[in-house]
């Protein structure tokens, strides 16, 4: 006879509830275990009516208290909704209590609906997410990554040289990979395999290791603006759409008069800088080619953009001429350059980079010369700011899960926390810098004065599924320029030509 196993998910029926259901779930291991079956499997849904099985961690360690022979797993636990490292310690402790007898069945589906799922992840989308191998005999423990990044589903090579995941790393949440050495650590730094708008997700490797098949979660972003007061960031009457297409129109910039805004689109394919005038709106295509064109910046005098892109084949900062589009590779390093900013006089640009290790506020002459590192309190966000003098730079400051809001003088380093500003990762300063701007849960525009009064909501939209991200006020603080994103679901995209 063959070996046979049981997959229970504790069904709920109008004759028996939960309670029950979850009761005869030990009914029927008891009597499998004396029937001769092999292994008793318990799985994970979630906010399902006719299921109770939602926690098989704790259903493993009852069944396995009541049988005697059979192995005892989990079918599966569903990672997107776990901090890997709990699932390790929890199996841990379920295999030292029962020897030899637990199995650990691991899934990538969410196990439930769109908002339940949200609802088991809140916790895990405000901090950030790393990836780490683990040796199963000893349960050694070797993180690839670790910084203030989201690093999810990783996926070995078959050839167990590399392991791709997703990270938003290079801007977009895109597909990158590691290359592992034999004892589990990274052999080198991470590469981007993917670039564009949208979420690549959930990559598998094709047993000969040349091709992958990932989802792309869809997103529609336009740029919409809202009018606010100069003084307090208030809302002054009701947003307005700036541009709308069916694509990503994202991470709008205000010209230094006011009169244009640039921003990064995939209208075309591609995700490059484009410039819309206001007045006329026109619009023209600044940059060409793939690798990701993200968040320009606007030089002082109107004539140039600044923005990070992996069009050299690693996340770097790039300079763009507006009238003719002549490019200039400002870093050239193998580490990630992301989120520049040019000064107030144009001569120096800042910029956060991971190259010490994680990610640190960085500032260079506009040439691209003198690099070097003004901050060793670990930074992250996308937007940092100057003040008006020049003097100081204005980001959020992360170590581990503490977000504080910083001033770094340039001259010295010297550190200034700020009041606290909930997010932190989109701020932007009114005309008079003494209030910030910025977006809560990716949700609602808050300002949060500067001088210690207390924050006040500015915007939300009514729609629970639509996202506010990337606010920057205009130069004359009458309006707050903003992403409108709404979700457009998914398809699945295979790569071919992996090396």
């Amino acid at each position: 006879m063959p070996p046979l196993s049981i997959l229970d998910l504790s069904p709920v029926t109008t004759a028996t509830p939960p309670a029950q259901a979850l009761r005869n779930t030990l009914d029927l291991a008891r009597f499998c275990d004396t029937l001769g079956y092999t292994r008793y499997w318990l799985a994970e849904h979630h906010n399902l009516a006719n299921i109770a099985s939602s926690a098989p961690d704790i259903m493993i360690g009852q069944v396995a208290a009541i049988t005697k022979n059979m192995r005892v797993g989990s079918g599966g636990v569903m990672l997107p909704n776990h901090a890997p490292l709990m699932v390790m310690e929890r199996f841990k402790v379920l295999e030292a209590l029962f020897p030899g007898r637990i199995d650990l069945g691991l899934g990538r589906a969410p196990g439930t609906d769109q908002i339940t799922s949200l609802a088991l992840r809140r916790r895990q989308d405000k901090s950030t997410s790393d990836i780490a191998t683990a040796e199963p005999g000893s349960g050694t423990l070797v993180r690839l990554t670790s910084d203030n990044m989201l690093d999810i589903d990783p996926a070995w090579s078959p050839d167990g040289r590399r392991i791709y995941l997703a990270s938003n790393r290079g801007g977009g949440l895109n597909l990158w990979r590691i290359p592992v050495a034999a004892d589990g650590r990274a052999d080198g730094p991470a590469e981007q395999v993917t670039t564009g708008a949208g979420d690549d997700v959930e990559p598998a490797i094709a047993p000969d290791g040349r091709r992958v098949v990932f989802a792309v979660r869809g997103i529609n972003a336009d740029l919409w603006r809202l009018p606010v007061s100069p003084t307090t960031g208030q809302a002054t009457g009701e947003p307005m759409a700036l541009l709308t297409t069916s694509r990503v129109e994202s991470r709008g910039a205000w010209s230094p008069d006011g009169r244009r805004v640039a921003f990064n689109s995939d209208r075309l394919g591609e995700m490059n800088i484009w410039v819309r005038e206001l007045e006329s709106g026109t619009e023209e295509q600044v940059t060409r080619g793939a690798g990701g064109d993200y968040q320009p910046a606007w030089t002082p005098d109107g004539r140039d953009l600044v923005f990070f892109s992996a069009r050299g084949g690693n996340a770097d900062i790039w300079r763009v001429t507006v009238a003719d589009g002549s490019l200039v590779r400002l870093t050239d390093d193998r580490s990630l350059d992301t989120n520049p900013f040019p000064s107030p006089d144009g001569r120096s640009i800042a910029f956060l980079s991971d190259r010490s290790g994680r990610l640190e506020v960085w500032v260079m002459s506009a040439d691209g010369t003198g690099q070097r590192q003004l901050t060793s309190v670990g930074a992250g966000g996308h937007f940092l700011r100057w003040t008006h003098d020049g003097a100081a730079i204005i980001f959020r400051a992360e170590t581990g899960s503490q977000f504080r809001t910083m001033r770094v003088t340039l001259v010295d380093g010297a550190l200034t926390q700020l009041p606290d500003v909930a997010s932190g990762a989109h701020m932007s300063l009114s005309p008079s810098q003494d209030v910030i701007m910025d977006v809560r849960g990716h949700k609602t525009l808050w300002a949060y004065p500067l001088d210690g009064r207390p924050a006040t909501q500015v915007f939300q939209f009514p729609d629970p599924d639509v996202r506010i991200d990337y606010p920057t006020w205009s130069p004359d603080g009458r309006w707050v320029l903003f992403d409108r994103a709404a979700p457009l679901g998914g398809d699945l995209w295979i790569m071919e030509g992996l090396e």
